[in-house]
């Protein structure tokens, strides 16, 4: 079975849990709960699946909590922001950075927690054979990479920062071919076997190949890592959503992982927990977006 990340993390991950909230027969009827995704969770994800996870996503909502829920899937973080703002939906869920942008434009939002798969530090790695003679992203112009299916967004968009300061252009220009192996492991072997100068993968899917391929991993090397990204985050606006609904929302979320469904249909879309908004949360947020700053264009203005 192929595994999704939160590209495919964010919104499978929230299937998971809502799929384990307890007790759903004795609650009440209530109005539906509107949760709006971030686009970018979705990439490389087909279409045909995202249509297949809205019912799905609503009958869990429904099945589990006695909530009427209802999946939408926003252009991106402005977009989302914007459907928080006007209560077109009650939660949005977005990646760390992609909060921070929508943030700027939208102070008024709250995160109410965060989405962990094992770590609460989120890099980027980019990775070449331990014998390659390779010493910077510069010297990669030109080579083979591979960018996993579903690669996290920040993975994404730390490699195009990395190809503008090096060159002025976007990693498709920069590179021979940007390929997408099936999986972080794939492109990993691949790098090992010379079939690619490079992948970039992110933190948990390094530490798996290394338990995973020992032997293998000792003739890599990275090359270059990311700075410490927010993790995803399901956000709010205050007002905007009853107390009594953020606070049901909140609980079941959190108890998600004590279920032993639970926590098996989120190791398998690689969520290992919903946890409280970490201290420093909003001003990792700042810093990354003064880093990285928000795409310019129509969306953003």
């Amino acid at each position: 079975m192929m595994r999704l990340s939160l590209s495919a993390l964010g919104v499978l991950g929230i299937v998971a849990a809502f799929a384990s909230f307890p007790e759903a027969s004795e609650r009440s009827p209530a109005a539906p709960v509107k949760i709006g995704m971030v686009q970018s969770i979705f990439t490389d994800v087909p279409p045909v699946l995202i249509n297949f996870l809205g019912p799905q996503f609503n009958s869990l909502v429904k099945e589990f909590t006695g909530l009427p829920g209802h999946m939408t899937v926003g252009k991106d973080a402005y977009d989302v922001g914007q459907q928080l703002t006007d209560g077109s939906v009650q939660f949005g869920v977005f990646h760390g950075i992609e909060f921070g942008w929508a943030r700027q434009k939208y102070p008024d939002l709250k995160p109410l927690m965060v989405a962990i798969y094992k770590h609460r530090n989120v890099h980027a790695h980019l990775v070449v054979r331990n014998d390659s003679e390779h010493k910077n992203v510069g010297d990669l112009k030109g080579k083979d990479i591979g960018l996993p299916l579903f690669t996290k967004e920040h993975c994404r968009i730390y490699l195009k920062r990395q190809t503008l300061e090096a060159a002025q252009c976007d990693p498709k220009a920069f590179f021979a071919k940007v390929l997408k192996p099936l999986n972080a492991e794939s492109a990993l072997d691949e790098v090992v076997g010379g079939e690619l100068a490079a992948a970039l993968v992110d933190t948990t899917s390094l530490e798996c190949y290394q338990d995973v391929k020992p032997g293998c991993f000792r003739r890599l090397k990275v090359l270059k890592v990311s700075e410490n990204f927010p993790v995803a985050v399901i956000a709010y606006k205050e007002g905007m959503v009853p107390a009594a609904v953020i606070t049901r929302f909140r609980e079941g979320m959190m108890n998600a992982n004590k279920s032993e469904r639970g926590r098996d249909m989120m190791n398998t879309f690689k969520i290992s927990g919903f946890e409280p908004i970490p201290a420093g949360y909003l001003d990792q947020v700042a810093n990354i977006v003064k880093l990285y700053p928000a795409p310019t264009g129509p969306a953003a203005n």
